[in-house]
């Protein structure tokens, strides 16, 4: 029911007729219809409630504990079965709700299936509702899961019927037979987006999830049953092929994920390892998503519980808990963090696979770009150039990962002002690149980016610019959308070649760009953020928006004081900002 009709039902049940009346009460009616969540009968007994209470006339103050009394005592006020005399059936949404269920479990009874319990279960999942599609990957996510449960653990009758597994296949009869009890008896709501059965998603109403919720009598057995199938539908997900239909699956999971918490004490039943391994698919989960400190969370605990486990500690498995947990932190500016973990994971490869092994070899490039983002330049450099000569040496020069390490040997020849020969080695790497995995390839768009600024860096400003606005042209056609995190990496380069060549009115466009999403794709207190609006506020004041300027700037190093600045950027906005103070006296 629609909030005018929901207050227009609640005025017609007080007895309210007068249209002046109706306006005044209208705002108090409608915080009433809002806590019901617009449901008729809910709506209605509230009105006799308040009917009863303001006989003298006093509606507005009876309204008004109404709706007090809801906030306080709602448990006991939709269970009050009469309200001195007030309906003669003397019914209320307890009671109703007790008719259905019973006459659902008697119906589910007969045929062995238990609706009510899928209800209670429904409860427990987001409001925004949960699609078919949960069920079906938590099934076969607990079929290759199978085992791992002792058998206290093992879930009840009506949830494996649930998720029962026939022939490979989700058997989703119980299901279907459940649901289609619970949606006639307008317990749950069913949609579709497509009108496809498998694009179903389960809602309820808000008193309804309330009331399935006393099903539960607050036993941790429903919570940790949850918890088991978000888990198994995490870990079906995870070993299947990267798709976008893997993506929206991720997306839709998202809504639904425990805390690590209440996750590591739900499955601490199981093996350490099988815990680490569930841990570690439901961050990334998160990691997907792009929610990076979530993800770090779930990657963290997979990492502790797994190095905990007897002869675990140099397992290839916790090796590979520990780079995702690398990756993540990197992906959250914590480069200190993410360095620490890549001298573990040198360490443990070496010790596993030698030195000379691909795989030690590339957790080494990993490690020096972390040092680099810690400011140790030279060492980065001369750590670079130590594993492009090996990867040479050993795989040759048109080795993939040869010359992704040239790409980032220019890089830091870069950093140490060696320009030209960064143009030397990202040009030779781009070409190599380019033959290698074609034009548009991440890692070719990545030498591209290199190559822009070693021509900028040489004052080649006209090949800098067309370099980033085809790396740009092609990360927009990759992600699909403008506020990725790539794509607005390559705009703030782009905006910064139009500043120097003095096209302010194209640099305040595209910085505006970058400052309004950076926050959003990157997090508030990431150094791209405050980088971003530092950018834009250096642009404004190109075009002489001094006060716009000042006050973007003032957000950049608020940012800036709040995170480690290795490269010194908050000194730049403070000399910036000085200028400024200097300009006024």
């Amino acid at each position: 029911m629609s909030e005018d009709e929901g207050v227009t039902l609640l005025l017609q049940g007080i007895g309210i007729d007068d249209q002046r009346n109706r306006a005044s009460l209208h705002d108090l009616a409608e915080a009433t219809v809002t806590r019901l969540g617009g449901l008729p009968l809910a709506i209605a007994i509230a009105a006799a409630r308040v009917r009863s209470q303001g006989r003298d006339g006093g509606f507005a103050a009876a309204i008004d504990q109404y709706n007090e009394d809801f906030d306080l005592n709602k448990d006991i006020l939709l269970k009050i079965d009469a309200f001195r005399g007030l309906r003669n059936n003397q019914q209320t949404v307890w009671t109703v709700w007790n008719t259905a269920f019973m006459a659902i479990a008697d119906e589910g009874r007969d045929y062995g299936l238990w609706p009510l319990k899928m209800l209670t279960f429904l409860a427990f999942f987001s409001r925004t509702g949960v699609g078919r599609d949960f069920f079906q990957y938590a099934s076969l996510g607990l079929a290759e899961m199978h085992g791992w449960f002792p058998q206290p653990e093992v879930l009840p009758d009506w949830l494996t019927s649930l998720v029962a597994v026939r022939s490979g296949e989700w058997d989703d009869f119980s299901y279907r037979q459940s649901v289609t009890a619970l949606a006639d008896f307008h317990l749950i709501q069913r949609r579709t987006n497509s009108g496809h059965r498998d694009d179903e998603v389960l809602t309820m109403h808000d008193l309804i999830h309330w009331r399935a919720l006393f099903e539960s009598d607050h036993d941790l057995m429903w919570a940790k049953w949850y918890t088991i199938l978000v888990g198994a539908a995490s870990y079906h997900l995870a070993r299947r092929p990267p798709t976008h239909d893997s993506s929206e699956a991720y997306a839709r999971l998202i809504l639904h994920m425990p805390s690590t918490r209440d996750t590591t004490r739900c499955l601490k039943s199981i093996q350490p390892t099988h815990r680490a391994r569930v841990l570690h698919d439901m961050g990334s989960v998160f990691f997907d998503q792009e929610q990076y400190l979530a993800a770090s969370k779930f990657y963290t605990r997979a990492c502790e519980i797994a190095a905990s486990a007897p002869g675990m500690l140099l397992d290839p498995e916790t090796i590979s808990y520990l780079e995702s947990l690398a990756v993540t932190q990197t992906q959250l500016h914590r480069a200190d963090d993410a360095l620490k973990c890549y001298v573990q994971i040198v360490r443990a490869y070496t010790h596993i696979y030698g030195e000379d092994d691909k795989r030690t070899l590339i957790a080494r490039m990993a490690r020096a770009d972390m040092m680099r983002s810690e400011n140790d330049i030279e060492g980065a450099a001369e750590e670079r150039g130590h594993i492009l000569q090996s990867l040479t040496r050993i795989f040759g020069v048109q080795d993939n990962d040869t010359i992704l390490a040239l790409v980032k040997l220019a890089e830091s020849l870069l950093d140490l002002g060696r320009y030209e020969f960064a143009a030397e080695c990202s040009e030779k790497a781009v070409m190599q690149m380019e033959a290698l995995v074609g034009p548009d390839h991440p890692k070719t768009l990545h030498g591209m980016s290199v190559l822009s600024l070693s021509y900028q860096a040489l004052n080649q400003l006209e090949a800098s610019q067309a370099l980033e606005e085809r790396v740009l042209a092609s990360k927009q056609l990759r992600s699909g959308t403008e506020d990725r995190q790539g794509v607005l990496a390559s705009k703030r380069r782009l905006a910064s070649i139009h500043m120097l060549q003095s096209n302010f009115d194209e640099a305040v466009i595209l910085s505006a760009e970058v400052d309004d999403k950076a926050s959003s794709a990157f997090g508030p207190q990431h150094m791209f953020t405050a980088c971003a609006a530092r950018d834009y506020g250096l642009a404004l004041r190109a075009v002489g928006r001094a006060d716009d300027a000042h006050a973007k700037l003032i957000e950049a190093r608020e940012l800036l004081q709040q995170m480690d600045d290795p490269q010194g950027i908050l000194g730049e906005v403070d000399s910036a900002l000085e200028q400024f103070q200097q300009a006024i006296q």
